[in-house]
């Protein structure tokens, strides 16, 4: 997995600056909800253009630096999304696979490093409105998917390679009492080309398949935080 070289500079430089500057850090935490294909769980286009991800959990952290004498900062931050696979998919795949008696569903994790810009306007002397927006990499890993029959030692792996792409992030959100915050933040993170591997064992044959998932990731995240 290459990331590209631009990126990491410009990160790298926007986050030597503001290790070193007066700024903020924002640790954030809440529910993930997952939009368009992403959250499909329409059975015939599963894992070919859909995922049927459901509701997760997020945890971020982001640092402000806000220039002096103006609203307008630079931000850098990175966050971590989990989302499991919904329960009516699971239902059908264990209602169509009858043979099966033991499933292992594969799981959603999405790392976007993000930097960009804010702005914030104080609304009264505890209560200010900050708006934020940039550009992302995001790391996009979805761990195995295992089924098994027991009696007839029958069993399969469906394997997901680890993919990357550029994508963006828009958000906003209150800050309380220059401490607290309420968050909520779009992840438009681009459209991903999949790839899989299919490993099936029975009776001491092993068959391989390859396809590709093409589908778009999109996320709303809605959470609350401190501001150090």
């Amino acid at each position: 997995m290459r990331i590209p070289k631009l990126f990491f500079l410009v990160l790298f430089g926007l986050a030597s600056n503001l290790l070193f500057s007066q700024g903020h850090a924002n640790l954030r935490f809440g529910l993930t909800f997952p939009q368009g294909k992403f959250s499909d769980d329409d059975r015939e286009n599963f894992m070919f253009t859909t995922l049927g991800a459901g509701t997760g959990f997020h945890i971020g952290l982001d640092y402000d630096y806000r220039f002096k004498g103006s609203g307008l900062g630079v931000f850098g931050g990175v966050d971590f999304h989990y989302n499991p696979l919904k329960r009516s998919i699971k239902d059908d795949i264990e209602d169509e696979a009858e043979t099966f008696d033991d499933y292992t569903y594969q799981k959603y994790f999405n790392i976007p490093i993000t930097g960009g810009l804010f702005y914030t306007f104080d609304v009264n002397d505890n209560i200010s409105l900050i708006l934020r927006g940039g550009l992302n990499y995001n790391i996009l890993i979805i761990s195995p998917f295992e089924y098994i029959n027991t009696d007839l030692e029958e069993e399969g792996t469906i394997n997901f390679s680890t993919t990357s792409k550029i994508g963006f992030r828009l958000g906003g959100g209150l800050i309380i009492q220059g401490k607290y915050l309420v968050q909520f933040n779009y992840f438009g993170l681009g459209k991903y080309n999949i790839p899989i591997e299919v490993v099936e064992d029975y009776d001491g044959n092993r068959d391989v398949y390859k396809w590709r998932i093409k589908t778009r990731i999109n996320y709303l995240s809605i959470g609350v935080g401190v501001r150090f």
